[in-house]
């Protein structure tokens, strides 16, 4: 049920201007995040992508009401600051509903292929698509990490678990990100004479920079916490991130820059230790029993349906770095995560039908 609009006061104009503004760059950013993922959607769950679908369809409704209390206020009695920004906004709530249908048609086209679809198939018809050669296993390269993340911290933000995140989806490499940065603190340094500022404020100041600069690969800002941080990293394939300490400083007064690998955390790297390589050895155990007995693919597709769900908690919490360590010490994880990658490619082909 839709909520009923309240109508506001033409003083309310600002803040409907930094709303709009807000809205139309997370809708950008959710659009570039997606993007790549269109052609591997078995890396996202329905969770994830249900999420998104609710929210932008919810966005929908908030341009509605855009619309609607622009036109109110054209009705009134404007300043000519008042319509310099009310013109500016109508003139760009048509690309806002844009890039908002393109977020929502990507994620329909997304949802029907997520992970969970592949875990409620039917292992008999899958075996029957393996035996008519629909379903077939070309062992593909290792996918490759598509990007980078830049976390802006300080000890407040330590303290709030809030990691303030950029995602650069090209020029990712540590020389490439340095560069930018430095380039970065030198504008900072010359406008503002220093840059001793707290986190969230040089947030501001680098999305301002990027976008007055017209950097198109650097996405953001996403307020993560750790937890989301990981998961994001783990979700894009990226192995590190670049973090800025704001209340830290080098010898030439810059704040203070380091590279952080995801599964250097001590957390995360018990995680993966104990739990995750629990389930990588079931996983493993068990392909390798299969073929012990003189069996085959067919035989693991009727029997994998006990180990998706370990499987798809290895996906979710295990960096690229570490996939690629299980890939390469335990075949039978290797050949089971292969078998199902396939299995995807021969759904968005067309090849199998997923249960509604």
């Amino acid at each position: 049920m839709k909520k009923q609009p309240i109508d506001r006061p033409i003083s309310y104009l600002s803040l409907f201007a930094t709303a709009f503004n807000g809205d139309l760059s997370s809708a950008r950013d959710q659009y570039k995040t997606l993007l790549p993922v269109k052609d591997k959607p078995s890396v996202l769950d329905d969770e994830t992508v249900n999420r998104i679908i609710r929210l932008h369809e919810e966005k929908n409704e908030f341009i509605e009401n855009y619309e609607r209390q622009f036109k109110l206020w054209r009705k009134e009695k404007l300043t000519s600051n008042q319509l310099i920004v009310l013109e500016d906004l109508e003139e760009r709530l048509p690309l806002l509903k844009e890039v908002n249908d393109k977020v929502l048609k990507l994620a329909y086209e997304i949802q029907p292929y997520t992970i969970d679809k592949i875990i409620a198939m039917d292992p008999e018809e899958l075996t029957l698509l393996h035996l008519s050669g629909k379903l077939k296993r070309p062992f593909e390269e290792k996918s490759k990490p598509i990007g980078r993340f830049l976390v802006f911290t300080d000890q407040q933000c330590q303290k709030e678990d809030l990691q303030l995140t950029f995602f650069f989806k090209e020029k990712g490499t540590d020389l490439e990100m340095k560069a930018l940065l430095t380039a970065f603190f030198q504008k900072l340094q010359q406008r503002h004479n220093g840059i001793q500022y707290g986190a969230k404020r040089m947030m501001g100041f680098f999305k301002h920079f990027v976008e007055t600069e017209g950097i198109y690969y650097v996405m953001g800002a996403m307020p993560f916490n750790k937890d989301e941080l990981h998961q994001e990293g783990t979700r894009l394939q990226t192995h590190s991130y670049m973090r800025v300490w704001c209340d830290r400083f080098d010898s030439d007064g810059f704040s203070k820059v380091e590279f952080v690998d995801f599964s250097s955390s001590k957390a995360y790297k018990q995680t993966a230790t104990n739990k995750q390589l629990k389930r990588v050895k079931r996983i493993d155990q068990f392909v390798k029993n299969i073929y012990a007995k003189g069996g085959g693919d067919e035989d693991l597709l009727i029997n994998m349906q006990p180990y998706m769900d370990d499987f798809k908690k290895v996906m979710d919490n295990s960096t690229s770095d570490e996939l690629d360590a299980f890939y390469e010490k335990y075949d039978g994880f290797y050949g089971f995560a292969k078998l199902l990658q396939d299995l995807a490619g021969a759904i968005q082909e067309g090849h199998i039908d997923v249960p509604e």
